[in-house]
């Protein structure tokens, strides 16, 4: 099985840019990845030509094809259930990676997991324990497979592993969770920025006792808990409109509740709804 999966989705892109940002991942330094991309335009026939044909020269390329214009999120959620690397890699079809990329992100990875640690909580990742994610709970399956994945089914949180050890079990399981925390906060800034015509320099996720997130007005940055991904979805965009309004409104005088209430009128109804909840 590879070491990192690359996840890329495509849309309208150029075909000269398009065939740079394929051939800048094919031409990597580190060769143990597989390279998903989902075509999230059907109907442009160049691209998908030009894709089969990258996938026909390098059996490293697994092609995706919507049945219709699904989006950028549904799009690499899609690739991500695919996925059989132990690490993730993003790419978007209009850029281009260096030859180093993998490699010295790969090395970065190894040599500082156990540091990136400290900043969240860990997790006891066994058979049968129970855990939230976005508020619904979970019973922990681990299989042994010949290939690395996880995946919600139902009540279930399956971790596919060919290496049932339980240090290798809790590395993968806290790489997944640390991914989906980055990409649903990530996902949920940007539409409340959007909304509210506002932009941050900086997103940390860490661990945090006191409160769910911090908003830094003057350096623009955002703090969020690593907690927060247990939370229902709609608490957490209540915590991220809240921290987001600062910039607007530093303190929480009246205008700052009326900022909120335009955009989300339940605010304090799912705070007081959802904080309970594990």
């Amino acid at each position: 099985m590879p070491l990192i999966s690359v996840i890329m989705s495509v849309y309208n892109e150029p075909e000269s840019i398009l065939r740079a940002a394929v051939e800048s991942i094919l031409k990597q330094t580190f060769r143990d990845f597989e390279f998903i991309i989902v075509m999230d335009s059907p109907e442009n026939e160049t691209n998908k030509s030009v894709l089969a044909e990258y996938a026909k020269a390098d059996d490293r390329l697994n092609l995706l094809f919507n049945e219709k214009n699904e989006g950028l999120t549904f799009s690499l959620n899609r690739a991500l259930q695919y996925a059989k690397g132990m690490y993730i890699a993003r790419m978007d079809a209009d850029d281009v990676s260096l030859p180093l990329r993998l490699e010295l992100q790969k090395d970065w990875l190894e040599k500082n997991y156990e540091k990136s640690l400290d900043k969240t909580i860990i997790y006891d990742v066994v058979d049968n324990a129970p855990i939230y994610i976005l508020g619904d709970l979970y019973i922990i399956r681990i299989i042994s497979s010949d290939f690395n994945r996880i995946e919600r089914d139902g009540g279930f949180l399956n971790i596919y592993t060919t290496d049932i050890s339980y240090e290798k079990v809790s590395r993968q399981f806290h790489k997944w969770l640390s991914h989906l925390t980055e990409t649903t906060y990530s996902e949920i800034l940007s539409d409340f920025m959007n909304l509210l015509d506002v932009d941050i320099e900086k997103l940390r996720i860490k661990k945090l006792t006191a409160t769910y997130g911090i908003c830094y007005t003057k350096r623009k940055e955002i703090v969020l808990s690593s907690q927060l991904i247990h939370k229902p979805y709609k608490f957490i965009e209540a915590v991220v409109l809240h921290e987001l309004t600062h910039l607007k409104y530093p303190n929480h005088q009246k205008e700052f509740y009326d900022e909120i209430a335009k955009f989300m009128p339940d605010y304090k109804e799912r705070l007081k709804h959802y904080t309970n909840v594990k």
